[in-house]
């Protein structure tokens, strides 16, 4: 990828259009002081300010389509569940918006110590750099979800918590489900789902919306690939949803004139027959395990970049595993 330096921070040459100088001017001011937090207390955020970035995110974040249009070259993030440190590792060490283009997958809060700034920090680069990041919405910006896995509780003690956390969801409703590269790669934080004929049923959603409890925007959240099932069948692991298998990544692929998926949720891995690409960018989320990016270039073709637990400091290129049966053709590079 062409660009300058990888340690350039956020702070200049902001390109949105619609908010004021001053505005702009305080929100850069915000996100210098906070990359810069290590603990909770040295957090710069204040109700009357978050809720201010909630109301002008929401109108960028409409402004989009709920299937988006992204050109490469593009940087992939999987699952960040509330691990600041890595977010801005990861910033830090491919480079920040606009020098990169990001888009992330979906469940930025839950389970983590730094939910809030976590989520913040990509909300306010949104308003300074719409065009060169993008944030679609996963199973835990849902309102069941995050009362109880960390978001809720987090934001406990404040006097504001219920204000806060029902003002987030509202904006969470706002995200767009899934992105399109080049219009080859099909990018989703779950899965894909048979009761998608056409790509327009997800263009013609309108938002803010919540999610149902069946149906495809569902499984758009929530599906998973799994080599023991055949076709599309309940998803055991969740609960809800479905879960799909080669063929069906074949069949949608086809049926939808693409090269490739690639989705969050889970692990960090490419699926037998190299047409699914797992990507989950929170190490030492289970049990020590390894996190990464997807970096897509001009022509399509991907690479790894694997970020290991925080006892580890190198980062280095790599390929994820392969899920269950052997699958030899792994590059670094896939040419879609």
């Amino acid at each position: 990828m062409a660009g300058d330096e990888p340690t350039r921070t956020p702070l200049t040459e902001a390109n949105s259009h619609q908010m004021s100088e001053k505005q702009l001017s305080l929100i850069r001011t915000i996100v210098g002081r906070l990359i810069k937090v290590k603990r909770k207390e040295e957090s710069p955020l204040s109700n009357i300010f978050i809720l201010q970035v909630l109301d002008d995110v929401d109108a960028t974040l409409l402004d989009e389509p709920t299937l988006l249009d992204v050109e490469p070259p593009v940087i992939i993030c999987g699952d960040i569940h509330g691990d600041y440190m890595t977010l801005i590792r990861i910033f830090s060490s491919q480079g920040w918006p606009p020098v990169r283009k990001y888009l992330f997958l979906g469940d930025y809060i839950d389970r983590g110590e730094f939910n809030l700034e976590v989520i913040m920090l990509l909300l306010l680069l949104k308003l300074l750099y719409p065009s060169d990041i993008f944030l679609l919405r996963g199973n835990h910006e849902i309102a069941p979800v995050n009362r109880y896995y960390g978001f809720k509780t987090e934001l406990m003690g404040n006097e504001y918590t219920k204000v806060l956390w029902t003002r987030f969801q509202t904006t969470f409703n706002c995200m767009p489900l899934a992105a399109l590269i080049k219009g080859a790669i099909f990018c989703v934080h779950g899965g894909i789902s048979h009761r998608i004929v056409t790509l327009d049923q997800i263009r013609k959603l309108r938002r803010p919306m919540s999610v149902p409890n069946d149906g495809f925007v569902l499984d758009l959240l929530w599906a998973d690939p799994n080599t023991d099932v055949k076709g599309y069948e309940a998803n055991e692991l969740r609960n809800t949803s479905v879960s799909f298998c080669e063929k069906s990544i074949e069949d949608f692929l086809k049926l939808h004139s693409l090269s490739l998926i690639i989705r969050a949720h889970e692990g960090f891995e490419v699926f037998p027959g190299g047409k699914l690409i797992t990507v989950f960018s929170c190490p030492n989320y289970s049990y020590g395990n390894a996190a990464g990016i997807v970096k897509v270039d001009e022509e399509l073709k991907c690479s790894f970049t694997k970020f290991l637990p925080p006892s580890s400091f190198n980062d280095e290129p790599s390929e994820p595993k392969v899920k269950k049966k052997e699958q030899p053709l792994i590059l670094k590079e896939y040419p879609f």
